[in-house]
């Protein structure tokens, strides 16, 4: 659990409590992401979508020099736009492998119900994502691709791939 502490998760409890249902914007999933693999050390120079300054710059920077950062097909690049589960999908399993990590352990052997929903340049990786149990087990147990992803999904779905590169029990 210390490695969940090292990500700063409390970042997002207000005055009114931990908000599990609020949104979670491309910058604050970039922040996540980056404290989540250890690559935040500072930018060296800001990348499209983080002007210097930005509250979120050095982790865009970081991530995008890691090479996780990219943009989507038809997606506007604006970093206070709620990440939707398509992204985060494509996103997750981008750090999966930057940490060098093929997982094998299928936790799911079904389909999405909704997988037609699914954008083309997300199809691989939301398949891989549902399968690997990164994303999923929704209410109506659809992959809900194109909605935004809330705080408690984004904390589940880091958890997961931590777990999966061996790096919580």
């Amino acid at each position: 659990m210390s490695m969940l502490a090292g990500i700063n998760l409390s970042q997002f409890v207000t005055a009114e409590g931990y908000e599990p249902d609020r949104r979670v914007s491309r910058a604050e999933w970039v922040a996540l992401m980056a404290r989540s693999l250890g690559v935040l050390r500072g930018a060296a120079k800001p990348c499209a979508g983080a002007a210097p300054g930005e509250p979120y710059d050095d982790a865009v920077n970081a991530v995008v020099r890691a090479g996780l950062g990219r943009g989507f097909p038809g997606v506007p690049d604006d970093p206070s736009l709620p990440i939707t589960r398509a992204e985060t999908a494509v996103l997750l399993v981008d750090m999966l492998a930057a940490a060098g990590v093929e997982a094998q352990a299928v936790e799911r052997t079904d389909r999405a119900p909704d997988e037609r929903a699914i954008p083309d340049w997300a199809r691989d990786a939301a398949e891989k994502a549902w399968r690997l149990g990164f994303c999923g087990g929704e209410a109506g147990g659809g992959f809900r691709p194109h909605d935004p992803l809330t705080l408690e999904e984004a904390a589940a779905a880091l958890f997961r791939l931590l777990r999966a590169i061996g790096a919580v029990d």
